[in-house]
């Protein structure tokens, strides 16, 4: 599937689509929904945001935070601050620990390292190698600030971000 910018001008352009996201429209308790997920279903949490797959809580908890610097916490906190359900000191309390558990990430490491079909030392050297970001590939970043510069004259619309 195919889903560029020549579409992009085509569907918000030339058709007026727009698009709509309902959940922000409604009121969601997080605490509540757990409750309800604990007693209704017998759901156990996992620990962590996407804690219930190996893989997605080796990169969020691990592999994002050593070689990037970027802890997914800090999202969550920052809507929940904002939302009111938890304080800034709480938030700050949180961010203050590790987001992964020093006493597993030994398994859990040599686990993603087999599922990637890499050693044990290959997964620690891509992880101590510097990192990557999409500037340092071709792409079309320039083009589409440009086209998107031109969207928001064309509909009189504020910009509210990099592009």
């Amino acid at each position: 599937m195919k889903f560029g910018w020549p579409e992009e001008i085509y569907y918000r352009g030339v058709r007026g689509i727009r698009t709509l996201y309902p959940l922000n429209a409604i009121n969601y308790d997080k605490a509540a929904a757990r409750k309800r997920l604990e007693t209704d279903f017998d759901w156990k949490y996992y620990g962590s945001k996407h804690g219930e797959s190996k893989f997605t809580r080796f990169v969020q908890t691990y592999y994002l935070p050593k070689k990037h610097g970027i802890d997914y916490r800090r999202a969550t906190l920052s809507s929940e601050l904002c939302l009111g359900v938890v304080s800034r000191t709480a938030a700050l309390e949180v961010l203050s620990t590790s987001p992964y558990d020093p006493s597993t990430i030994g398994s859990e490491q040599k686990f993603i390292a087999k599922k990637l079909g890499l050693g044990d030392e290959e997964l620690e050297e891509i992880i101590r190698l510097p990192p990557k970001y999409y500037r340092d590939y071709a792409n079309d970043e320039q083009f589409l600030s440009k086209l998107y510069d031109l969207y928001r004259w064309f509909y009189r619309k504020p910009k509210t971000s990099n592009f």
